[in-house]
């Protein structure tokens, strides 16, 4: 039939670009005759081969993948049959298999509309996008076959120059039937990841469990040593790493890389960063209710657990958000994008162990403040750290900055008065030098037990003892700089003999480095 229809229908095409209004509605009755034909004879195989797949009771992935594929190689055979008759047509064809997808998108929509498991929708869609590259791949083989039959000496006529095709009558465009399927998973996809990102991490109420820290650090480590990693290749080895890792990361940080994760290859980059930024924002808020929570502990250590807290999973989130592309979201005159598989300074993505420990090589300065990433969650990290070495330094030398504060009030009160030998600073009893000389002994002590604390505090939470040499520099410095100015009252007001009992500013730096020498094992 083919060899007899086609000279006559191809030649209705070629005279319907020229005579439109009188030819164009027998062309039109031809395409709806073919189609109807067609319909009825394929309908009830369809049905049969869709009842066969047990759609409402099947795997979801197994029906999609399946069920699809059936599908995308019916509509291939559909449309190399219609182009042995038409070259024209494109919407009446692409109509008419849409018609034929519906007899399983009917049952396939509605199991894809109701799939509560993230994992299984993500799923889907990797089944329907590799049947879409694939169907593309197919119908480019197929173009060039059909050409070279043509050269041949192919029945069809050669389309004239004003008919030119349009790509959809080229080829098959499996994507446009596959496209409102995966739409729909996609659509489903981002539903259940918001409201995943309200239950699970907005609206996280923390355990005691979730606040252990840093025991959930320590019983890692202690795993770590006790089963060494087996001989194994450098991708599993990274893929076992980042799975141990995340057991050591707060629930809201952990459930947000993996929403992260899991849909960046599925839905379109600003749908992808909006939900990011959401995600990253509740997190944020997530943990400082975690840290006020940790902070409200009783006992000696529980501010600084609650700011090493915090720090530690920023860190986690900083390196999340350096895997995105925000694009132009980025502020200008930020640091390229990082590519994919790749973190700060070479280190892989999802190792907080590995990155942690590279932040040493930023230097004190780079540590607190660096360029800004997306979400300015940078400025977070300086201002907690911070926080962190300003309460070190507090209590480290409350003897000296009490003993400075009251004698400079003093001496400022004194200033609008007279001056004789009663009124003098040394005369009063809280700055007598056998008091300074007190005082003096007093910050030795002090200052010693509070940065061995703070110092074996920091390593429980970060270990990396180049990390930990990031932050120590600066709180050495802050304390000698608060130290110098108890000095400088010693060297105007009191003795020599005095000011030889204090420390010199590089005395005081090598004694603080030998505070926080790791203790040896």
């Amino acid at each position: 039939m083919a060899t007899q229809m086609t000279p006559l229908i191809s030649e209705l095409e070629r005279r319907v670009v020229a005579y439109p209004t009188d030819l164009g509605s027998l062309l039109e009755e031809c395409h709806t005759t073919y189609f109807a034909i067609r319909k009825s004879l394929l309908t009830p195989q369809i049905i049969s081969e869709v009842k066969g797949l047990d759609p409402a009771h099947g795997d979801l992935v197994e029906l999609t993948r399946a069920g699809c594929g059936y599908l995308r190689q019916l509509c291939e055979n559909e449309f190399t049959l219609y182009r042995r008759f038409f070259s024209s047509g494109e919407d009446h064809l692409y109509r008419y298999l849409e018609n034929l997808c519906d007899f399983l998108y009917d049952d396939l929509r509605p199991r894809i509309l109701h799939e509560q498991r993230i994992g299984i929708l993500c799923e889907v869609c990797t089944v329907l996008q590799a049947l879409m590259v694939l169907g593309s791949d197919v119908s480019n083989l197929d173009g060039v076959s059909d050409e070279g039959e043509d050269d041949q000496g192919s029945i069809v006529p050669e389309t004239p120059l004003d008919m030119k095709e349009s790509p959809g009558m080229q080829k098959l465009q499996i994507g446009v039937l596959l496209q409102m399927i995966l739409q729909d998973a996609q659509t489903r996809l981002v539903f259940k990841t918001q409201a995943i990102v309200q239950s699970d991490i907005r609206l996280h109420t923390p355990t005691d469990d979730d606040l252990r820290y840093p025991d959930k650090l320590i019983e890692y480590r202690a795993t770590q040593v006790q089963e060494p990693p087996k001989g194994s290749s450098d991708s599993s080895d990274n893929q076992e790493e980042m799975q141990a890792d995340e057991s050591t990361w707060y629930p809201s940080v952990r459930k947000t890389a993996w929403i992260m994760s899991m849909l960046d290859e599925f839905v379109k980059p600003e749908i992808f960063h909006d939900i990011a930024r959401e995600a990253i924002s509740f997190c944020r808020e997530s943990l400082d209710v975690a840290s006020q929570r940790m902070a409200a502990k009783e006992g000696p250590t529980s501010a600084i657990d609650a700011k090493l807290f915090t720090i530690y999973h920023l860190l986690i989130l900083k390196e999340l958000v350096s895997e995105v592309d925000f694009g132009q979201d980025q502020p200008a005159g930020t640091a390229p994008p990082l590519s994919a598989g790749e973190g700060f300074f070479g280190i892989p993505l999802f190792r907080p162990a590995a990155f942690l420990g590279s932040l040493a090589y930023l230097g004190v300065p780079r540590l607190l403040s660096g360029a800004e990433t997306p979400l300015n969650i940078d400025q977070e990290l300086k201002s907690v750290c911070e926080a962190l070495i300003s309460d070190c330094v507090k209590n480290a030398t409350r003897p000296v900055r009490v003993f400075v504060e009251r004698s400079s009030a003093y001496l400022d009160a004194l200033a609008t008065g007279p001056l004789n030998e009663k009124n003098d600073l040394l005369s009063q009893e809280f700055a007598a030098p056998k008091q300074a000389l007190e005082t003096n002994n007093e910050f030795k002590q002090a200052c010693k037990e509070e940065v061995q604390r703070w110092g074996s505090r920091v390593r429980l939470f970060l270990e990396d003892e180049r990390t930990v040499a990031a932050l120590f520099t600066p709180l050495q410095h802050q304390i000698v700089e608060e130290y110098a100015i108890f000095r400088g009252l010693l060297a105007g007001r009191y003795g020599p003999e005095l000011l030889e009992e204090a420390y010199t500013e590089t005395a005081l730096l090598n004694t603080l480095r030998q505070w926080l020498v790791p203790p040896t094992s």
